[in-house]
């Protein structure tokens, strides 16, 4: 039938995706040399997460017309979201090479970052702003590439650009407030924290990094107050229970250490950092065969834990 798409497009606009979906698969059946209903499946797979379906489908535009700037776009973005960041490079970068636009060079710079290429991601991020100065989500990710390569003036300079294009952005803040913790200023590391959470509460690294910020200044009781918070407000959140275990462990409190770590664990069976903590707790605890057991989990999760990696030679 001839509606298949716009059946698809009427189905997507009232959030029906996986009756979008259906539709969508029925227009590439009756037109399958029809690029634009390929990326159109493509963009309501990516939207249903169904990222291989997705990837599959951005591949068939782009074997029906390799030039086509938002088929390798949409291939890109589905393989980066599928955690395959090398092959989202090559994606974005004939996307860019087609069609060299602001938004196109901003999501080969983050690929760039996420692929461990720290230099191409600083590049294609400057050209993204060059092409468009008030691109703030391409001076925010500038700031965090700056930040994560010891560039410090120049992230906070490219985050500050990024606030006043988007005053309301909490992870802006909370990135400010990372570089402002790292270089010793941990009071200004504080007042951004808080701003952040103020704008979002359900910013999480947020709370977390200025619970640590306090516990740097030696204010305990409010690290531990933070910490508390974090556990209530982000509840399903691995990190809010490992970070406030590891907190309780330092105290020597190990029994509440280990039941916020187990929660954690619970909660994340796959972060190396939740097994690391609560593998910790129950070495000092005594149970040395159960830690055995996480450090190994650790180095499955993390191969490069240097430090679960020492614990775990300590002990055999």
């Amino acid at each position: 039938m001839s509606d298949y798409f716009e059946r698809a497009k009427f189905e997507f606009e009232k959030g029906k995706l996986v009756e979008a979906r259906r539709f969508a698969i029925l227009s590439t059946e009756s037109s399958p040399l029809n690029v634009e209903r390929w990326v159109w499946l493509g963009e309501i797979e990516q939207d249903l997460e169904l990222f291989d379906s997705a990837i599959a489908s951005f591949r068939r535009a782009v074997e029906i017309d390799p030039d086509n700037a938002v088929a390798h776009s949409g291939l890109g973005r589905s393989l980066a979201d599928a955690g395959r960041h090398e092959e989202a490079v090559e994606a974005f970068r004939v996307g860019v090479q087609l069609a060299p636009t602001s938004s196109r060079y901003t999501l080969l710079g983050i690929a760039c970052e996420r692929a461990g290429d720290s230099n191409s991601s600083v590049e294609n991020l400057l050209c993204a702003i060059n092409l468009n100065p008030k691109n703030d989500e391409a001076l925010f990710h500038l700031g965090v590439v700056y930040q994560e390569i010891g560039r410090f003036p120049d992230a906070l300079s490219a985050l500050r650009n990024s606030l006043k294009l988007d005053p309301e952005n909490a992870c802006t803040l909370r990135e400010m407030g990372k570089i402002f913790a790292r270089t010793g200023n941990v009071d200004e590391a504080v007042t951004m924290f808080r701003e952040a959470i103020q704008k979002n509460r359900l910013e999480c690294w947020a709370r977390v990094y200025l619970g640590n910020a306090y516990w740097v200044l030696g204010r305990e009781q409010d690290a531990e107050r933070v910490f508390r918070d974090t556990c209530d407000v982000c509840s399903h959140w691995a990190p809010a229970y490992w970070c406030f275990g590891h907190f309780l462990n330092v105290q020597d409190r190990l029994q509440e250490a280990e039941a916020h770590c187990r929660i954690a664990v619970e909660l994340d069976a796959e972060d190396a950092s939740a097994t690391f903590h609560l593998a910790e707790v129950l070495y000092q605890l005594g149970n040395t065969d159960e830690a055995k057991q996480l450090f190994v989990q650790t180095l499955e999760s993390d191969p490069q834990h240097m430090r679960a990696g020492e614990a775990l030679e300590s002990l055999f």
